[in-house]
């Protein structure tokens, strides 16, 4: 069964990313065509804009992530009772020990992120680790490793990044309509 999810997975990676290139590709044509009469130039434009996104996070996706929430890496000295609690959950799951980080937030949180178990990490609030028991600890960190062992995180991860692309794209045509209109409206 584990296998079949993980299998799935991956499935979805590949259709998640086929359909987002398509979109892209899509918004790509008609930001080309409305700002630089050519379809096939906001096509490439895209593409390669979402190639970007795509391949850095994949590849940076746990210090992007980590950056962005303020993260800070942890080792056994400063966080022993959380570095055990992933260790050990890592163990069971037979999954190499992800990174460690611990965010400075009273809220209640955690998560896994990265592109694959090899290059994963796992956050937790300071509020998390103030307000639980290790039982209730285990319990959070078991399913935090639960979605690197199952792949969950590389969908998310390459969602967010694709979706970021989209963004960009679609604020670029917002900024030409703003400063400068279509040049094929001017001509109209």
């Amino acid at each position: 069964m584990l296998y079949q999810q993980i299998a799935s997975n991956k499935r979805k990676t590949v259709v998640l990313l086929t359909v987002f290139f398509l979109l892209l590709a899509l918004l790509g044509y008609a930001v080309g065509h409305l700002f630089m009469n050519s379809g096939l130039m906001g096509v490439t434009l895209a593409i390669l804009i979402g190639l970007v996104y795509a391949v850095s996070m994949i590849f940076q996706s746990t210090e992007i992530v980590m950056s962005m929430n303020g993260a800070r890496e942890v080792d056994r000295n400063e966080e022993p009772v959380l570095y055990h609690v992933v260790e050990d959950m890592a163990m069971v799951a037979q999954i190499p020990m992800p990174r460690v980080y611990v965010i400075d937030d009273a809220s209640l949180n955690a998560f896994a992120t990265g592109s694959n178990p090899q290059n994963a990490a796992v956050a937790a609030t300071s509020g998390l680790l103030d307000i639980m028991n290790r039982e209730e600890l285990e319990a959070v960190i078991g399913h935090e490793v639960s979605h690197i062992r199952n792949y969950d995180i590389r969908i998310s991860t390459i969602a967010v990044a694709l979706a970021s692309a989209i963004t960009l794209l679609s604020s670029m045509a917002g900024r030409m309509m703003w400063w400068g209109g279509a040049s094929r409206s001017r001509r109209n």
